[in-house]
């Protein structure tokens, strides 16, 4: 970067903070919204929903899985392309 436009751009922030300060102090404040009306509370007899059932396990169980092998697949195409490139710059 040349010291010049450094200088220019720095200066040019510089003599536009004053009017964004102006502006942004001018605006008058919104007024205060009204509060939400409270959260009904759940029925004693519904299921929570934290519950956990054993389909949902191996949900988990599998979705982690895949993970592992997106991994190990990630790391092994990183690998052979490290080769590639070791090998093509070997030959020149």
């Amino acid at each position: 970067m040349d010291r010049r436009t450094l200088l220019l751009g720095f200066l040019g922030g510089l003599g536009a903070a004053p009017t964004i300060i102006a502006a942004s102090s001018s605006v008058e404040a919104a007024p205060v919204p009204e509060p939400l009306p409270p959260a009904p509370e759940p029925s004693p007899g519904a299921a929570s929903p934290s519950a956990v059932r054993a389909a949902d396990l191996e949900t988990v169980q599998t979705d982690w899985s895949q993970g592992v092998r997106r991994r190990v697949r990630r790391r092994a195409r990183r690998m052979a392309r490290r080769t590639r490139r070791v090998i093509r710059r070997s030959r020149y």
